[in-house]
Formats: structure tokens, C-alpha cells, sequence
């Protein structure tokens, strides 16, 4: 299909589907195993929201936050969970 689109000189567009129900899989994050989209989003809000309420309750809500921080925190804390064993 793609010879013929090249010869006959057709353009194609890249089509991207994304869902909450997509998965995200890396061997760095999630005990390496694949996480629902939704799941990460709502971790996240959650866990900006409690940094947040902790700033405020030691009034330091006014203070920078870094993103690479505060994402790589995020990450290391909340979504580390234990690989499931293989039984091979």
C-alpha cells in the first residue's frame, strides 16, 4: 500500500488515537510494568495537589516548584510498584 501511495505520489497524514485507556510501559517507571493512562493522570493530580497542601501548610506556597523534580518525584514515590514474578 505504501509503494503505491509513494508511485502514485499521495500524501498520508499520521493518524494518532489517544484514550485515557491507552498503556504506558517503561522498564524505568511502574515496576517495568505497562500503566493505564488514566491511572498516571490521576496520580498525578493527586500528588501535585498534596505537595501543594503541603506548601501551604508550611506557607511556602509561593516558592518555586521544578518540574523535572517534582515529575521524577512523583514517579520514584508513587508509581514504583514490584514487578510480578514470572513463572517461566
Amino acid at each position: 500500500m505504501l509503494h503505491y501511495c509513494k508511485e502514485l505520489d499521495v500524501a498520508l497524514e499520521v493518524y494518532v488515537m489517544e484514550t485515557m485507556a491507552n498503556l504506558f510501559q517503561s522498564d524505568n517507571a511502574f515496576g517495568g510494568s505497562a500503566t493505564v493512562r488514566r491511572r498516571i493522570a490521576n496520580d498525578m493530580q493527586g500528588y501535585i495537589s498534596e505537595m501543594l497542601a503541603k506548601a501551604v501548610n508550611q506557607k511556602r506556597s509561593h516558592a518555586e516548584l521544578d518540574a523535572t523534580t517534582a515529575i521524577t518525584s512523583f514517579v520514584s514515590k508513587k508509581l514504583r510498584r514490584p514487578r510480578p514474578e514470572r513463572n517461566l
